[in-house]
């Protein structure tokens, strides 16, 4: 169920904690918390890396077997930091990403919410290739089936 609600100028806002209530809700949570204090920046003021916070938060869920919820806060913060148009924090999270952190659901995860947006930011092609040299070495018979339509 997603609460709308009007704000000073009239525009209608949704709020996320309504929207995502059905969600698992420490995740939820956390995410949002984490692309709240993102904004920071978008204001001009320096986060000094507070931005990608995020990026250890996938990283810890990953290894505790946790790829699902590591997903939807990939999915969750890439989506609202493309929204907000901040593509610098997009191309900072996609050069700071450790593929060797994350596995393959990840890394098409990582590929498939920068998609759309892969006009604009210059590192997905260099990651698109790291990830097509890694999935090669692994297994490459996988490699065109995982990647088709994500270049």
């Amino acid at each position: 169920m997603n609460t709308a609600y009007k704000t000073a100028d009239s525009s209608p806002r949704v709020n996320s904690t309504a929207m995502y209530a059905g969600e698992a809700p420490e995740i939820v949570a956390r995410g949002l918390r984490l692309i709240r204090s993102s904004t920071a920046s978008e204001s001009g003021a320096s986060t000094g890396g507070a931005e990608l916070r995020w990026l250890e938060e996938i990283y810890s869920l990953r290894q505790a077997e946790r790829t699902d919820d590591a997903i939807d806060l990939l999915f969750k913060t890439m989506n609202a930091t493309l929204v907000r148009g901040d593509f610098a924090a997009c191309e900072s999270a996609l050069r700071a990403l450790d593929l060797k952190r994350i596995d393959v659901d990840l890394m098409i995860a990582f590929l498939s919410i920068t998609l759309p947006a892969r006009d604009r930011l210059k590192s997905r092609a260099g990651l698109f290739a790291k990830i097509e040299r890694l999935l090669t070495d692994l297994d490459p018979r996988r490699v065109a089936p995982l990647l088709s339509g994500l270049r």
